[in-house]
């Protein structure tokens, strides 16, 4: 699997942050096919089902629609519970972006908040829109707000 570091400007500082650059689609269906001829069925069909709902979404499913597609899968197989979803659940966050730690968020928000000049709650709507527009799907959302909240006082 190849890596590659991307820096990120927000306000003077850069943020590092990793991104796979093999496309998603392309790694899903070579990992199928690795599953297939290690008779792995648990993998096999936790990829066929992203697989298939990545198709139905068109033509154009670009890697963010396909890591929509892996988080809404994981939150359903995180609510259900159901036989072996451990081991799904295990197939799949490799897929997923690294998520940024609470010390990264809360850097990045008193960066934001010092060259924007955000304060009061009010504010809170637009330190998420920043996390939506620059870092989806990088960071919990939860987090962002509790972090947030405490640093717009």
């Amino acid at each position: 699997m190849q890596w590659i570091i991307v820096y990120v400007i927000f306000t003077t500082k850069f943020y590092k942050l990793k991104y796979n650059t093999m496309a998603l689609l392309e790694q899903i269906k070579k990992e199928i096919i690795v599953a297939m001829k290690a008779k792995d069925n648990t993998k096999r069909d936790i990829l066929r089902l992203i697989k298939g709902e990545i198709e139905r979404g068109g033509k154009h499913a670009t890697d963010e629609f396909i890591l929509k597609t892996i988080k809404k899968t994981v939150a359903g197989l995180e609510e259900t519970k159901s036989d072996g979803y451990e081991a799904q659940l295990a197939v799949l966050k490799p897929f997923l972006p690294s998520q940024l730690s609470e010390e990264e968020i809360s850097t990045i928000i008193t960066d934001l908040i010092t060259e924007k000049g955000f304060s009061g709650k009010k504010d809170l709507g637009l330190v998420m829109r920043h996390f939506k527009e620059n870092l989806g799907g990088q960071y919990d959302g939860k987090v962002v707000s509790k972090v947030a909240a405490k640093s717009l006082v």
